[in-house]
């Protein structure tokens, strides 16, 4: 494994991450997709193998519908029926999802690490004219962690008076063939002890592999992918976005934060335990941790932006069970609803995609 770096830092914002489309000709997706589609025909009630593949090409490659209706000589309408009734099924049983998931998991040649734990990279560098500690750790899952592999990158600059605090988690599930990007920011004072006032909500990106903004390499740890994305990540919230919000709430005597995603760190439970800022905190980590593992569980089946387009009954087969706490006629759509009002989601859509 080749050593990491942060590539491309000192260029334009726009260009740091380089695109890299999959390039495929429409014949050529048919044959690779060939296996998957008879999959997703033997499972899914009332749809053959046509439907099933013209689905694969138009939302996995993203051909769009006008040359599907095209290449097979039928109708924009029976085009559309076919894959919008397709995605139905599949938004509705996580069976079919775990199908397309496999598929885009072998597309992108998805491959652990080859390495335990460790620590990747550890120096100062320079950005938006502050020097800034940062570090990348690599991380394996384990029942316990929702995801195959992560990423963490943890970045920290500090003047006489203000720390500023980055955490970004790349998080790789190898089973769907999904990265998510779990993004937040603190700030605190620098003579002070307590963990940063961080942002109000966790900002996720879903990217759903192979992806046009995930650079490949042939070992399929998409380390190189993330040598790009913190360079960018860095670079955008040291050098592009202001942190005027946090440093007013920082400053105001009065300002109580509210719920915070950032419970669910391991770092803030230790320092609300320290200083007994809550009566509870304990209970506060393990409810915060519960929403945000099952909401990015369910953005890694279903790597979508949109959640409300999951039917009710698929995020209660796919929600871990329930919190001890929670009223007993709260459902699963109800505690989504929680873990969404801490986040931002956003999906990024590769070139060809819908």
């Amino acid at each position: 494994m080749e050593d990491f770096r942060l590539r491309n830092l000192y260029v334009p914002s726009e260009h740091i991450v380089p695109e890299t489309p999959f390039e495929i000709d429409l014949e050529s997706a048919r044959q690779e997709c060939e296996p998957t589609a008879e999959k997703l025909a033997e499972k899914a009630l009332g749809y053959g193998k046509l439907p099933a593949e013209r689905y694969l090409l138009r939302f996995e490659y993203g051909f769009p519908g006008k040359e599907l209706k095209n290449a097979f000589d039928v109708s924009i309408s029976t085009i559309s029926k076919q894959t919008m009734g397709m995605r139905r099924e599949i938004l509705k049983f996580p069976t079919l999802s775990r199908i397309v998931g496999r598929f885009r998991a072998t597309r992108a040649g998805l491959e652990p690490p080859d390495m335990p734990d460790t620590l990747l990279f550890d120096e100062e560098i320079e950005s938006g004219g502050e020097q800034i500690d940062t570090t990348v750790m690599l991380r394996h899952g384990d029942p316990s962690c929702p995801y195959s592999w992560k990423y963490r990158l943890e970045a920290t600059s500090k003047d006489e008076e203000i720390e500023k605090s980055l955490l970004v988690d790349y998080l790789v599930d190898a089973e769907y063939g999904v990265l998510l990007k779990r993004r937040l920011k603190g700030m605190s004072h620098t003579l002070g002890s307590r963990e940063p006032y961080y942002q109000d909500k966790r900002q996720y990106m879903v990217y759903a592999l192979p992806h046009a903004k995930m650079p490949r390499r042939e070992d399929g740890t998409l380390l190189k992918a993330i040598q790009y994305h913190a360079a960018h990540d860095i670079d955008l919230m040291y050098d592009i976005i202001p942190w005027d919000t946090l440093q007013s709430k920082l400053t105001t005597d009065h300002y109580k934060p509210p719920r915070s995603p950032a419970y669910c760190e391991e770092k803030t439970l230790l320092d609300r335990l320290k200083l007994a800022v809550s009566t509870d905190p304990i209970s506060d980590f393990s409810q915060e941790k519960h929403l945000r593992d099952n909401l990015e569980h369910l953005l890694r089946v279903y790597p979508l932006e949109d959640m409300s387009e999951l039917p009710s009954e698929t995020i209660d087969v796919l929600w871990n069970g329930s919190l001890e706490h929670h009223a007993s006629d709260e459902n699963a759509r109800t505690a989504l609803s929680k873990a969404l009002e801490t986040s931002e989601v956003h999906r990024q859509v590769a070139e060809k995609g819908y």
